[in-house]
């Protein structure tokens, strides 16, 4: 799907290196994954006063058509804290009403209600695990669905994919697992190098998850 516009990724400054994580998977041509990061656009100074900040952001969101917000350990935290960026992004990401898919970095495939910062909690939303598959497909559905459910207002708080769609995908359990220790152990440069010369390090056969949504 070509996209309307940008799609801007949130995340803890903690979460800095999974980030650049993406951009990898969306510079390499082996693996599908596309996204256009409104973070590239009118990006404030970390000197700037809050005011200014406000206004940037409002800026680079007004061409957004949807949002990645990574949740990890402590997002929801630095989330509550005032004068965080991601406070600033969630704070009119919320105002705007626009599309959020949520990455769970520890791949859960569930709605972790925890570790959704408060403000978006009972927003409708999907999380997917951190796999550029199942984001790519979150990211070509979620703004119709989101923009059926604004119309109808049937559905309210995080929801979460079934597990035939990663079945379909091809991404398994096991996978995650592996990925998810290479991340805690830092080894990013190694996933880089793997998705550099042929394809996503977490993509298999079978898949035993059961989550029932969508």
């Amino acid at each position: 799907m070509a996209y309307r516009n940008k799609t801007f990724v949130s995340f803890s400054s903690t979460d800095l290196a999974q980030y650049r994580l993406m951009t990898a998977w969306n510079a390499n041509q082996n693996i599908d994954f596309n996204f256009h990061d409104a973070h590239d656009l009118n990006t404030a100074l970390d000197t700037s006063q809050p005011e200014t900040i406000r206004r940037r952001l409002r800026e680079r969101l007004a061409n957004t058509r949807q949002v990645i917000l990574l949740i990890g350990e402590d997002t929801a935290a630095k989330a509550a804290q005032a004068n965080s960026f991601i406070h600033y992004e969630v704070e009119v990401i919320d105002q705007l009403d626009l599309p959020v898919v949520f990455a769970n970095l520890n791949q859960s495939r569930t709605a972790q209600n925890t570790k959704i910062p408060a403000a978006l909690r009972k927003k409708y939303t999907l999380s997917v695990s951190f796999q550029p598959k199942v984001i790519q497909y979150a990211l070509d559905h979620l703004p119709d669905w989101h923009a059926n459910n604004t119309r109808t207002q049937e559905k309210a708080g995080p929801f979460y994919l079934k597990s035939s769609v990663y079945d379909d995908l091809r991404l398994t359990w096991d996978a995650d697992r592996v990925f998810v220790r290479a991340i805690e152990a830092g080894n990013l440069a190694g996933w880089l190098e793997a998705i550099r010369i042929g394809g996503s390090p977490v993509e298999s056969r079978h898949d035993r998850c059961c989550c029932i949504v969508l």
